[in-house]
């Protein structure tokens, strides 16, 4: 007896062949083509990821610089602020050494027209860019040195009382007092606390 395969397990065994090589192709093609979509979906998220971040850390730099500009230009504003007063104080002192009559120096009224203007300018760019607490302080400051000023000016203008001159000396330290404030007031705006 001879084996013999009959035709249809021949025909049969080169169908399966094809297929399964046909199948075993189509499927490496899929499993190939479903990891490369993966692989792309990984990268397109990790561009998104990596430009979300990009993104993120250019704002915090550009916010930073803001930060560091408007700061930069409070120091400034604060520290014209003080230095204008500080040279109207120096004015008010001399006025409060040299009482004087109504037709007495006008180097000194020059002096304090010019301090005026410089600290009024500095207190308008306090208000600008100051915090809240500044902006009191400098506008508390402004007012009591323009009080103070102002009752020199009448003295000088009408002529002064006995008493006069030794209360306006007493009012001067409270004029230096809310100077001392303001400055305070500045200091504890940039955390270097109160002294």
């Amino acid at each position: 007896m001879t084996s013999m395969v009959s035709p249809w397990v021949t025909v049969a065994l080169g169908v399966l062949t094809v297929l399964g090589t046909l199948g075993g192709a189509l499927g490496g093609q899929f499993i190939a083509a479903r990891t490369a979509e993966k692989t792309a979906n990984r990268a397109i998220a990790n561009d998104e990821l990596r430009w979300t971040r990009d993104q993120e850390r250019h704002r915090d730099d550009r916010t930073h610089d803001l930060l560091k500009h408007w700061s930069e230009q409070r120091f400034e504003a604060y520290s014209q602020c003080l230095t204008a007063f500080e040279t109207w104080l120096d004015v008010l002192k001399d006025e409060l050494d040299e009482l004087r009559a109504a037709d007495g120096d006008d180097a000194l009224g020059l002096r304090n027209k010019a301090a005026h203007a410089a600290v009024r300018e500095a207190v308008d760019r306090v208000h600008v860019i100051g915090s809240d607490d500044s902006i009191q302080a400098a506008l508390m400051t402004y007012r009591d040195f323009h009080r103070y000023h102002h009752r020199i000016d009448i003295g000088n203008e009408s002529g002064w009382m006995p008493d006069e001159p030794a209360m306006l000396r007493e009012q001067f330290e409270a004029v230096l007092d809310t100077f001392k404030a303001m400055r305070t007031t500045f200091r504890r705006d940039f955390g270097f606390g109160s002294s």
